[in-house]
């Protein structure tokens, strides 16, 4: 009788954790040089179906813009906040951005604008020290953090950026 019991209650437990295993958030690390990051950054982008908010220190890596260009051609609302120095840099990709009637905007504060966040649909984010640059992705040694369905991480990140862009917006 006592072998049955435990043999239900393991049954039960198993069940319960493969049930909610399922839903568990995934986080994942890249590191560069040419360790996956922007294959990964591009998946995501590819994949977005409603919304990328993203705040940049730097961006001058072609293929992430053109995954963003083909994003909003999709339909997906896109806003990038961008470094005021770093933007106007010779590879910058702000002036693409504009040019393409991507929603793109420089910070207005004094020092600067230093971090590197994306938010993709409200499940995606990406962290870490990796700007998006040729530079990070083939020679400096950078890191990128990617949660998966980290809801609290996710929203506590999408609040500073919808705070970061009210901020910064151009008065109408």
């Amino acid at each position: 009788m006592r072998k049955r019991k435990i043999l239900i209650s393991i049954l039960i437990l198993s069940l319960f954790l493969f049930s909610y295993g399922s839903s568990f958030a995934e986080i994942r690390v890249f590191f560069s040089p040419k360790g996956g990051a922007a294959e990964e950054i591009i998946k995501q982008i590819d994949n977005a179906e409603s919304y990328i908010d993203i705040a940049m220190y730097s961006f001058t890596y072609e293929p992430i813009a053109e995954a963003i260009i083909r994003a909003k051609n999709r339909g997906v609302k896109i806003r990038i906040l961008m470094d005021k120095v770093q933007s106007q840099g010779k590879y910058s990709k702000y002036e693409f951005f504009l040019d393409n009637e991507i929603a793109v905007i420089q910070d207005r504060r004094a020092g600067i604008m230093h971090n590197k966040i994306a938010v993709i649909d409200g499940k995606v984010l990406f962290t870490g020290s990796y700007n998006w640059t040729k530079s990070a992705e083939e020679s400096n040694q950078e890191n990128l953090l990617e949660f998966i369905d980290e809801e609290e991480i996710i929203k506590v990140y999408q609040e500073r950026l919808d705070y970061l862009w009210e901020f910064n917006k151009p008065l109408e």
